[in-house]
């Protein structure tokens, strides 16, 4: 009997200490981030006489540090420099990974300090020449970076060069393969330290940011404007920025002809109202981009003023830039494969160098703006 009474007391004992584990609170299990699936595509590689590879995937704040990683775990113990090879192998991936949503642009970047001496080497059981190019390797890159398209857009490609002291040798020949890896002769940096490849590097990821992205500006033209009469759209005061057109009622709607841009770049030559409604009539200006080809700041249409010549110029009183403008920033994607040299002819501090531009160019294209640029300093 006292044993039955024992075994109860445990039973309900335990029952009670379950019983209360399982009604303690218990924390939220966090939601994972929301990614929109538009943005940058990247992948590395990184070649000697054989390649490093870091498939394509799409650049997050929650995944960068795999990338950082990554180029932190290069090796560079050997001299062999297989530099064509590694860009065919770059155009290669981004051909066969899936195309990204809304893509745009397709970029191939790459940093060398020497001289092609391994990618028409198919000994040691390496095949770095699959197609049998030869010495004729340079120009096929050449021409499949300015002829093959990716997903059905053109690519645009930049080389970064740091002579080392055997292209030294030959100049015109180190200038010439940089000239061979991009798309245009425009897109070719010889620089002189790595200082200069750390700027390069973030100035072309600045850019790339740029070209991915794109602004249109919605404007609310009051209704009441006279046929023919002129109207002028001041983006920016310093440096000057503005569009300047005719005001036409036409059956129908309401039209904007003669359309003049002044330190933007040229767009539709006629444009049309997107609707009209008792606030006023509605233009889109797509994409919109100064002269220097970047994007025309959001807050520069926040801000925007709205002229009128009647007879004079004269700011329109009646125009609410916090009502009657405002900036619409389009989704994009760009695919973009970072090529880097890690040949032993860097040396020790030039390889940490590079690594360390290659982490700044990822940083950079995660946070990049037209007033900004974050660079990782060295520690």
């Amino acid at each position: 009997m006292r044993k039955t009474i024992y075994l109860l007391a445990i039973a309900l004992t335990m029952s009670l200490f379950y019983g209360c584990k399982k009604d303690e609170p218990t924390s939220p299990t966090p939601e994972p981030e929301e990614v929109d699936p538009c943005g940058i595509y990247l992948g590395v590689v990184g070649f000697n006489f054989f390649l490093q590879t870091k498939d394509i995937c799409q650049l997050t704040n929650a995944n960068k540090n795999e990338f950082y990683s990554f180029i932190d775990n290069f090796t560079f113990d050997n001299d062999g420099t297989a530099l064509y090879y590694a860009d065919y192998t770059a155009l290669n991936m981004m051909q066969a990974y899936s195309k990204p949503p809304e893509l745009q642009n397709v970029f191939l970047v790459t940093f060398t300090d020497g001289l092609d001496n391994e990618s028409t080497n198919n000994d040691a059981g390496v095949i770095h020449d699959p197609e049998h190019y030869g010495e004729g390797y340079g120009d096929a890159i050449h021409n499949r970076i300015l002829n093959q398209q990716i997903h059905g857009l053109n690519v645009s490609s930049f080389s970064i060069g740091l002579m080392s002291e055997g292209a030294s040798q030959d100049n015109e020949k180190f200038t010439n393969t940089l000239r061979n890896i991009s798309s245009d002769n425009n897109n070719v940096y010889l620089v002189d330290n790595m200082n200069q490849v750390l700027q390069t590097f973030n100035d072309i990821a600045d850019s790339l940011h740029t070209l991915s992205s794109m602004v249109d500006m919605v404007v609310a033209v009051r209704g009441g404007y006279d046929d023919l009469m002129h109207i002028r759209f001041n983006v920016r005061s310093n440096p000057p920025a503005y569009i300047q057109a005719t005001y036409r009622r036409v059956e129908g709607g309401r039209i904007l002809e003669d359309i003049n841009y002044y330190g933007l770049q040229e767009r539709t030559a006629t444009l049309h109202s997107d609707s009209i409604t008792y606030k006023g009539v509605y233009f889109t200006f797509p994409d919109m981009k100064y002269s220097d080809g970047s994007n025309v700041d959001p807050n520069d249409i926040k801000s925007l003023e709205c002229w009128i010549e009647d007879p004079n110029w004269h700011i329109e009183a009646e125009f609410h830039p916090d009502q009657d403008v405002k900036p619409v920033e389009k989704k994009s994607s760009a695919m973009i494969m970072l090529v880097l040299d890690c040949t032993r002819s860097l040396g020790a501090d030039k390889f940490q160098d590079m690594q360390r531009a290659g982490k700044s160019f990822i940083e950079t294209l995660l946070n990049a703006s037209s007033n900004k640029k974050k660079i990782i300093t060295k520690k």
